[in-house]
């Protein structure tokens, strides 16, 4: 994910993309290489980094499949209907969900090892 983050913004395809819907795309894939990037170095250290890039391309994502939405004049009404797009929003949706339940299964382990699994130690 290194090398694809590296051509991605080293060559600045993005900045010289001839269409919006271009550099969206190519921002979304560049955030979704520094994401697998972080976690590919850090591990779970690197899980609320790689959330942040995440969302980040959830969001653009959305503003992408909006935009097509509305080049073809349909409206959008769930992720069913984002025709092209669907099936990207619901794997980063997905990716999303799973790093969350990864981060509070991290911190509620964390808080079982620090009580000593003492449940009741937990609410003195």
């Amino acid at each position: 994910f290194g090398f694809a983050r590296h051509i991605l913004n080293q060559r600045q395809l993005p900045q010289n993309c001839s269409r919006q819907q271009h550099f969206l795309w190519l921002t979304i894939l560049s955030k979704i290489a520094k994401a697998e990037e972080i976690l590919g170095n850090n591990g779970a250290v690197g899980i609320s980094d790689s959330l942040e890039a995440l969302n980040s391309c959830h969001s653009t994502l959305k503003s992408l499949a909006a935009i097509e939405q509305d080049n073809h004049s349909t409206s959008v009404s769930n992720t069913a209907d984002l025709g092209k797009f669907g099936f990207q929003l619901e794997f980063l949706r997905v990716k999303i969900d799973l790093l969350n339940l990864c981060m509070i299964t991290r911190s509620l382990c964390s808080e079982i090892i620090m009580t000593d699994g003492n449940v009741s130690a937990r609410s003195n």
